[in-house]
């Protein structure tokens, strides 16, 4: 994984910052002629992302860099919260053959196997490992985990990836930096993901 990172955006990022810097100013200009449709666009793309592989760490960063911190964490934290929303219901609905076919059989398989095991604290600390979060509330909607505490303990733990994700996205504007885009798009969710597979390791063995 490290390898086909470093070759498909470090190498290419390394050599084409100029380019890079230009592709951002570019986006900005045009965010800031149609800021509802972009808003939209990148609350659609996190909404969608429980159902399809949606790069979240882009469309995160992007938000803050586009908006800025505040409005950007905002935009972040709509469109975390209704993919939320829709996966909860998805979950709910995970018996009929039309939530079937749209998530599969084996990521409905692995969401049932995660709600043996859901809480309040897999909710908050799965909500930046990308495919694992999406998991955990299709689960929460099999486990029909209590609605009202649902909503509340992942509105918290959105507004924490939103604020993180949109300062980061807002100071790689701010100081015309591609890597620092670069963190926030990619090395923090591929972090929190080799994190909890090594969690998950260590349980394997300790347990």
């Amino acid at each position: 994984m490290a390898i086909v990172l470093v070759t498909t955006l470090v190498v290419p990022l390394a050599l084409f910052e100029g380019q890079s810097n230009a592709l951002i100013e570019g986006l900005i200009d045009w965010t800031d002629q149609r800021p509802v449709i972009t808003a939209l666009v990148l609350i659609v793309a996190l909404t969608s992302d429980v159902l399809f592989p949606v790069p979240n760490g882009v469309i995160n960063t992007a938000a803050g860099s586009l908006f800025g911190w505040t409005l950007g964490a905002v935009v972040i934290w709509i469109g975390l919260s209704l993919g939320c929303l829709l996966g909860y219901g998805v979950g709910r609905a995970a018996a009929r053959p039309l939530a079937r076919r749209a998530i599969g059989e084996r990521d409905l398989a692995a969401a049932q196997k995660a709600a043996e095991r859901l809480g309040a604290v897999a909710l908050v600390v799965t909500r930046t490992v990308p495919m694992v979060g999406d998991i955990a509330t299709i689960a929460a909607g099999i486990t029909v985990y209590p609605l009202g505490r649902y909503l509340l303990v992942t509105a918290l733990a959105n507004a924490g990836v939103a604020v993180v994700f949109a300062g980061i996205g807002s100071a790689a504007t701010d100081l015309q930096s591609p890597w620092l885009a670069l963190l926030g798009a990619v090395a923090l969710p591929m972090a929190a993901w080799l994190g909890y597979r090594a969690v998950q390791a260590w349980r394997s063995v300790s347990g």
